[in-house]
């Protein structure tokens, strides 16, 4: 099913575009006693501004606060536009995005502050940078910071934030970290006796009756990782905790994992005192490891057909879900006042991501049955001509309220139209060209190394990173700067360059850092002859690409050299491989 035919119900329907500010408490919900609410700060847009994360985009005087169920967590993040209830594309909206490489997450590192903390007498969050609330839901909410470039709060995470994108993945997950399902025993979750793991990094998880293969993922880092599991168990306890305290029930979380990441991030950077940090809207991708390599996955009634029956199996007490047919609602109108009825269809919505790196282009492996231990209960699902465009994301339930189940999903990168070019496409980032590259050197035929492009590099664990440089015999090239904000504060824009070894034939890729609203392409040059260039070529390169903007080479600029850009067209580092071993192939055949 598209996002684009859920609506949800608790906001505004007045045809302007509303933004998620901030996430406030997390409540009862009186109507769904499995599901609770958590509140969301909104405020309407003051026309179409061009940048979406600034605090005069939107008008904070009328900011509201609205509650939806916790299922519905996976779909919203702060920044997230909605009109009429929709949820509007990202692409039609710009914010600043930042990848944090090698940041560093540690006990050292992490420090658990409120959404008023003050450093050295001014606020850390200051409500002109971003207007997070000045009720008790904002002042008392929570964050998490990393230290980064020696500032202890470089690097601002809202813990809600945390939830979602590491621990709530799909509904069902959701619910069972906010309602205390899984606080003081995750064995609904998965069976921790028989789970186990393997000294090759293979997995094996026996996942809970109730949970669909979606949350295996997460589920089996809860397993085999301390960190993370201690983590995911004290979050509903955190809300209790503050609510007793008198002040708003805001969660608390940390990052499921110590040790070095890659973290791609979308915010805005904000001024507290002398100092610019960074405040994060929203996660993209993450690429610290999992504590496993392959995920087997194994449930006591898993669907696939046994290979042998056993005919004095009990029953399962099941009769059975609702089967549509014909067609479905046009729109689906999600909400969480009314409980759904399992004697309803349910629908699943999928959002297309790839937000770990780590796990990408791994499959959930999935054992073959040597038996059966349960037998269908006379099963007999009903036929609905008309499925009811009633929705809702809690645990189903005999309820007779003709409100079917909304379940959110992760799914697989998608050529739907209705999503943005940024779930289509990797993006252009330093991490994603690595692991690009580490795919084509898996190809066996290559070798693959990231080199100096310039005189000014700066040391990463995958090799040097360059900088652009920031003069040439033409003057001063403003282009070269990523972030130029006033004298105090600048940050040069970075290059990377890898040298592709193909059986002696040597190329050179490039890739630019790039902000969000900018669509650069990568670079290869080569030699003629196939040769290795000298050093002193990159850092003129890299000045004639500042020259012009970021457009690379000009015909007419280093003809000696053959040129190719690459467009980035891929969903996963193995298409990247594949399409950097075609083109060196046409090129080498003199195609």
């Amino acid at each position: 099913m598209s996002i684009q035919k859920v609506v949800i119900k608790e906001f505004p329907k007045d045809g302007r575009p509303w933004r998620v500010d901030w996430f406030g408490e997390v409540h009862l919900n009186p109507n769904i006693s499995d599901e609770p609410q958590i509140e969301l700060l909104i405020s309407p847009f003051i026309g179409k501004p061009s940048d979406a994360g600034s605090t005069r985009a939107v008008n904070h005087h009328q900011q509201r606060i609205i509650r939806v169920g916790v299922g519905q967590l996976p779909l919203i993040h702060i920044g997230s536009i909605w009109e009429n209830g929709k949820k509007l594309p990202r692409h039609l909206f710009t914010y600043t995005s930042n990848t944090f490489s090698n940041l560093v997450v540690s006990p050292n590192s992490l420090r658990l502050i409120k959404t008023s903390h003050q450093d050295d007498g001014e606020f850390l969050l200051p409500f002109k940078f971003h207007p997070f609330g000045k009720g008790v839901s904002g002042i008392n909410g929570r964050c998490v910071t990393i230290s980064h470039k020696n500032d202890p709060f470089h690097v601002i995470v809202p813990c809600t934030e945390i939830i979602r994108f590491y621990f709530s993945q799909t509904t069902k997950l959701a619910r069972a970290l906010l309602n205390g399902e899984i606080s003081s025993s995750t064995e609904s979750l998965y069976d921790s006796e028989k789970s186990s793991l393997h000294k090759d990094g293979t997995c094996v998880l026996h996942i809970g009756m109730r949970f669909d293969d979606e949350d295996a993922w997460v589920a089996a880092r809860l397993a085999f990782s301390e960190i993370a599991n201690k983590i995911a168990r004290g979050i509903h306890g955190s809300i209790i905790k503050n609510s007793l305290n008198n002040e708003s029930g805001a969660p608390e979380a940390y990052p499921p994992f110590y040790g070095e990441t890659n973290l791609q991030t979308y915010g805005k950077w904000i001024q507290s005192g002398d100092k610019w940090r960074f405040l994060v809207f929203w996660i993209n991708s993450c690429s610290a490891p999992f504590p496993y390599n392959e995920l087997c996955c194994i449930r006591k009634n898993c669907g696939l057909k046994p290979l042998w029956d056993d005919n004095d199996r009990k029953s399962s007490g099941w009769s059975g879900r609702p089967l549509l047919t014909g067609k479905g609602p046009d729109e689906y109108s999600l909400g969480d006042d009314t409980p759904p009825d399992r004697k309803e269809p349910r629908v699943n919505l999928y959002l297309p991501e790839n937000r770990f790196t780590h796990l990408i282009g791994k499959a959930l492996i999935k054992p073959e049955k040597l038996r059966s231990e349960y037998k269908a209960g006379g099963q007999k699902p009903c036929f609905a001509e008309k499925q009811n465009d009633e929705c809702s994301t809690g645990g189903l339930q005999i309820a007779d309220s003709n409100t079917g189940g909304l379940e959110i999903k992760p799914g697989p990168i998608s050529l739907d139209s209705s999503h943005s070019s940024e779930w289509l496409n990797l993006s252009a980032t330093f991490p994603n060209f690595l692991h690009g590259l580490k795919a084509l050197e898996h190809r066996g035929a290559f070798q693959v190394k990231v080199i100096p492009g310039s005189n000014k590099t700066i040391q990463s664990n995958s090799g040097p990173i360059s900088f652009f440089p920031i003069r040439n015999q033409k003057g001063y090239l403003k282009w070269s700067y990523i972030h130029l904000k006033n004298r105090e504060y600048r940050e040069r824009r970075k290059a990377i360059v890898g040298r592709i070894d193909y059986a002696g034939y040597i190329f050179y890729l490039m890739e630019s850092q790039q902000r969000e609203s900018e669509h650069y392409t990568m670079f290869m040059v080569y030699r003629y002859d196939f040769g290795d260039l000298k050093t002193g070529i990159f850092e003129a390169i890299l000045a004639c690409c500042a020259q012009n903007k970021g457009k690379w080479l000009k015909d007419d600029e280093f003809p000696e050299y053959g040129r190719e850009k690459v467009k980035h067209m891929w969903r996963s580092y193995e298409e990247f491989a594949a399409k950097i071993n075609d083109i060196i192939n046409r090129i080498i055949g003199g195609q």
